[in-house]
């Protein structure tokens, strides 16, 4: 994989990130979605090798995460303030966040694949401050 691509991996998804975080702030949670399917297309059109191994780990990632935040909403261990309160499942912002955040592991962050103690200092550091900065834009 080109270092242009893995910067321009990791320059769509931070582009992403804000924009997805932005429009949940604003109450245009629905176009999230919209945002995080052009960008996994553009991942797969333009940076990606079109691996079914990495669109089989991108779809179990967004999954896998998506579910781990709906329950970490319906346990009441974080809250959606301008969400659905009733509803079982994290907001589709949470989603569209999570659809993208998988992209960046055989790209951006392959780097890290031998690094297993930076790699867990890196998700000890940074996934708690995503959820944090969640909380101060009164997402969370």
């Amino acid at each position: 994989m080109s270092t242009s691509k893995n910067i321009l991996n990791a320059l769509v998804f931070q582009l992403a990130w804000w924009a997805i975080v932005w429009l949940a702030k604003e109450g245009q949670s629905f176009y999230t979605l919209y945002l995080a399917f052009g960008v996994l297309l553009f991942h797969f059109v333009f940076i990606s090798q079109r691996d079914k191994t990495e669109l089989l780990f991108i779809f179990l990632g967004a999954t896998i995460g998506f579910l781990c935040d709906s329950f970490l909403h319906q346990w009441q261990i974080i809250k959606f303030p301008q969400e659905l309160d009733n509803s079982p499942w994290a907001p589709e912002w949470m989603l569209s966040l999570w659809m993208i955040f998988p992209t960046l592991f055989a790209h951006a962050l392959a780097w890290l694949k031998k690094r297993l103690f930076l790699s867990a200092l890196l998700v000890v550091i940074f996934g708690p401050l995503t959820y944090y900065i969640g909380k101060n834009f009164d997402l969370i």
